[in-house]
Parts: C-alpha cells; sequence; structure tokens
C-alpha cells in the first residue's frame, strides 16, 4: 500500500489522523524494519510487511503511469535470475537478501 492508500483505509474506519502522520510514520517504522519501504516511481513509495504477502523475496512491480496503479506480484523461481544472483554474490563476496523489479508501461484500460 502506499501511504495514501493507509490514509483512506483509516478514514473508511472513521480513524482521525492526517496524512502527514501517515507518511511520518511510515517512514518511522520502515527505519525500525517493521515495513519494507519499496520506491517504485519518482517522489512515491509503498510500504508492505515484510514477509507478510510473500513468502519469497522476490518481487515484481507492475507500475502503471497514467493511472498510477502499482501490482505487486511475486513471480515463480526464474532460473536466468537465480543465475544472475549467483554470478553478483561470488563476483561481490555478498549475500542479497532481496531482489526487486518494476515494469513500467500502461494498463489495458489506460490504452483505450
Amino acid at each position: 500500500m502506499n501511504t495514501i492508500d493507509i490514509h483512506h483505509a483509516l478514514q473508511r474506519k472513521e480513524q482521525p489522523i492526517s496524512l502527514a502522520t501517515v507518511y511520518r510514520t511510515s517512514d518511522f517504522l520502515a527505519r525500525l524494519n517493521l515495513l519494507k519501504k519499496v520506491n517504485v516511481r519518482d517522489k512515491s513509495s509503498l510500504f508492505e510487511f515484510d514477509g507478510y504477502k510473500y513468502k519469497n523475496r522476490e518481487h515484481v512491480y507492475l507500475i502503471w503511469k497514467h493511472c498510477a496503479r502499482v501490482i505487486d506480484t511475486c513471480p515463480p523461481k526464474i532460473p536466468k535470475l537465480l543465475e544472475i544472483e549467483r554470478n553478483l554474490t561470488e563476483q561481490h563476496y555478498s549475500t542479497i537478501t532481496n531482489i526487486q523489479i518494476s515494469f513500467s508501461g500502461s494498463c489495458v484500460s489506460c490504452n483505450k
């Protein structure tokens, strides 16, 4: 969810909270590693509970530019991606803990 989605959800539950408070609280929880902040557009971010929605760590985001919709999907293991991860790990003696891929474009509704 992005901060505006969180704010709207709270308003539907009749929770009086400002959008600024939602922004500050979301950023604070991300700094504490209780939320995962995902930058998906120029100045926009999504917040998700790490491990809450998906068990594996690969995420693919479909970002629709015109309607500003973001679809978070968790694809099956991609052999080529696993090979790239293995090569990077070996080359840089590192451990990769998260993989994020973003695709931008237009959804079917925006193309009409």
